[in-house]
Formats: structure tokens, C-alpha cells, sequence
């Protein structure tokens, strides 16, 4: 379990589980792949369908285009979700690399600090 501070002041803390992360992902890009490699293709080839060309069927048919391309927009809904998440991994990745960056250089600035840490065997701790 992580946490992430944001900001100043309030109550701007995210807890994040990584399992819990790598789950949503999961599944998420399977959605995605099963919208990308089956789904996709197959109402591409339904919206070239040319069923019915005129009559009272035509009528109908100019609203299977529009739940065609609905059903489409989920699959990018799913797409745009796994890039969001993936951008906040890696801003969270980013501050956790700054945080460990200040405390290193942190250390730089106390010597007494470090010798403490070297005298009880925590010299790894500089990187």
C-alpha cells in the first residue's frame, strides 16, 4: 500500500494498492483487446452490411449505424481509461522518485545523520 500526497494543505492524500492497480488494468486491456481484435472488426463489417436499400426497413436501419458506433465509443471509452490510469502510474512513479530523491540528498545536508546510519549498518540507504 502506497501513499501519495498531493499539493498543500486539505485532505489531497491518495492510498494505492498496487495489486489492486495491476487487477484494474488487467482487465480493463483485456476489454480493450476484445474491443480492438474481435469486436471492432466485426461491427465494421455490419456497418458495410447493406441489409435492406430502401422501404420502410431503411428507416430503422439509419438507427443501426448510430448503435453500431455507440457500441464502438465504449470500446474507446475503455481505451481512454487504461491510458488515464497508465498516466497516473506514472506521475505517481515520478513523485515517488522525487520523494526518494529529497530524502537522499536530504541525508547529504546531515552528516551526523549519515555516520548514525553507516555506524549501524544502514549505508545502502544513499542509493
Amino acid at each position: 500500500m502506497f501513499r501519495f500526497c498531493h499539493g498543500g494543505g486539505g485532505s489531497n492524500e491518495i492510498t494505492m494498492n498496487p495489486d489492486e492497480m495491476h487487477t484494474i488494468m488487467r482487465y480493463i486491456t483485456n476489454i480493450e483487446i476484445s474491443f480492438q481484435n474481435n469486436l471492432a472488426p466485426k461491427l465494421k463489417s455490419l456497418s458495410e452490411t447493406k441489409y435492406y436499400e430502401g422501404g420502410e426497413a431503411s428507416k430503422a436501419m439509419d438507427h443501426y449505424a448510430d448503435m453500431l458506433n455507440k457500441v464502438n465509443e465504449v470500446g474507446d471509452l475503455y481505451r481512454r481509461a487504461n491510458s488515464e490510469i497508465l498516466s497516473m502510474m506514472g506521475q505517481m512513479i515520478e513523485q515517488d522518485t522525487k520523494l526518494r530523491d529529497d530524502f537522499i540528498n536530504g541525508l547529504v545536508a546531515d552528516p551526523a545523520l549519515v555516520q548514525n546510519l553507516e555506524t549501524l549498518g544502514r549505508d545502502h540507504i544513499r542509493g
